[in-house]
């Protein structure tokens, strides 16, 4: 009972590290404008995706799309 905990525990802590790290050095692309821009772990996290994209909002002209990674 308590290795399962301890190895949940692990697993949370190893995937909080790993979405941290992919939103720091990920870089999307807004395919309306051209806007370069990163997000934060959270929208990391949560952001609808498939590889080597997500669905996302362009912080310079405010449209969603599907922005590839550069």
């Amino acid at each position: 009972m308590a290795i399962g905990i301890i190895v949940g525990f692990a697993a949370i802590v190893i995937l909080f590290f790993l979405v941290r790290w992919h939103a720091k050095s990920t870089v999307y692309s807004c395919p309306n404008c051209g806007h370069a821009f990163q997000i934060t772990a959270l929208r990391d996290l949560i952001s609808p995706h498939f590889p080597f994209k997500k669905y996302l909002r362009c912080p310079s002209c405010a449209k969603r799309s599907w922005c590839p990674t550069d």
